[in-house]
C-alpha cells in the first residue's frame, strides 16, 4: 500500500487552538506504509497560560479525511513539558486498529475493519485537525 497523501513522504505538521486550558497544540507527524503495513510516527508540543503539566493518559487524535469519510489516528508517547516536543517511537498497529471511527478520552470506541482501513489508506487522506484527549491538571 502506498503512503498516505500527507505530503510526498507522509510528513506534515498541524497547529491548532484547542478549546479548554491548552492554548496551542502543535503535532508533527509522519504517516506511511512499509512492507504493506501502516506506520504512525508523531510527536507533539503544547502551550498553556494556566497548566503546568498534562495528564499522563494524554493522547492526541489526528483527524484524517478523504472522499470515503473521516477517521482518527492516535499519537501518544511521553507527556512533554510545556513548549517541548514529546518523545515517541514509530508504531505499526494492526490494520483493524489503525483508524478509529470514534473515540472517548484516550480510548478508541470503534475502529474501521481491516478491509475498510486498507481502502481508506489506499485512497490517500489529509490531516484536517488535532485534538487533545485529556487537557491536563
Amino acid at each position: 500500500l502506498s503512503a498516505a497523501a500527507v505530503g510526498d513522504d507522509g510528513r506534515g505538521e498541524i497547529t491548532v487552538d484547542p478549546a479548554g486550558p491548552v492554548d496551542e497544540l502543535m503535532v508533527a507527524y509522519r504517516i506511511y506504509g512499509f512492507m504493506g503495513e501502516p506506520v504512525i510516527d508523531g510527536t507533539y508540543r503544547w502551550k498553556s497560560a494556566t497548566l503546568l503539566k498534562l495528564d499522563l493518559a494524554n493522547v492526541v487524535w489526528l483527524a484524517v479525511e478523504n472522499q470515503l469519510g473521516k477517521a482518527y489516528i492516535p499519537i501518544s508517547g511521553t507527556v512533554p513539558e510545556p513548549g517541548v516536543f514529546n518523545f515517541n517511537t514509530p508504531g505499526s498497529p494492526a490494520w483493524d486498529k489503525v483508524l478509529a471511527k470514534t473515540w472517548t478520552g484516550a480510548t478508541a470506541t470503534a475502529f474501521m475493519s481491516e478491509k475498510d482501513a486498507k481502502a481508506f489508506w489506499r485512497a490517500g487522506f489529509k490531516v484536517v485537525d488535532a485534538q487533545l484527549s485529556h487537557p491536563g491538571k
